[in-house]
């Protein structure tokens, strides 16, 4: 092979809204809003979390990291657009109980991912490539190291036998 080959990437742009937030689930309204008042006292949320949570996220502080809203529960995720970041919010209800979430940040459809969202897609399709270019470079190699020919009425009486057996 000659010159230089380039490899066309797609841009990867988010398929959807992602949210970076942090939360704390508790049976009543009433200790939500006795822990967002903590919160708004300057109480560490993730220690608080710990504390009172009573999902899974309180063994990371309440932190969910970046998330999409279609893994949260639909009386949840309704809500979250609307909130203020870096803002407890009051406590939500929801089927399970109330929740009092933190908005960190927002990533919005259409923008253009980060590295470490697509770093193993990327890798993934770079090493495709690179097989590709082996295997085509090993075909072209063996094919000019040997000759070969065609023998055409081999390759018809094959055609005549396989049509006769069907």
């Amino acid at each position: 092979m000659t010159g230089v080959q380039t490899c066309a990437l797609p841009i990867f742009n988010r398929p959807q809204d992602q949210y970076n937030i942090r939360l704390i689930l508790v049976e009543s309204y009433r200790k939500g809003r006795a822990i967002r008042n903590e919160l708004m006292g300057g109480t560490d949320f993730a220690e608080l979390a710990r504390e009172h949570s009573i999902d899974e996220s309180e063994d990371d502080g309440g932190d969910l990291g970046w998330i999409t809203l279609d893994r949260l529960p639909s009386d949840l995720a309704a809500r979250i657009p609307g909130l203020t970041l870096d803002s407890p919010s009051s406590p939500i209800r929801t089927s399970v109980g109330y929740y009092i979430v933190e908005p960190l940040g927002v990533r919005k459809k259409g923008q253009l991912q980060t590295l470490d969202e697509v770093r193993d897609v990327i890798m993934m399709r770079l090493q495709i490539i690179k097989k590709e270019q082996n295997y085509r470079r090993l075909v072209n190699r063996l094919s000019e190291n040997t000759e070969f020919s065609t023998n055409w009425n081999v390759l018809k009486q094959l055609k005549i036998d396989s049509i006769q057996t069907n």
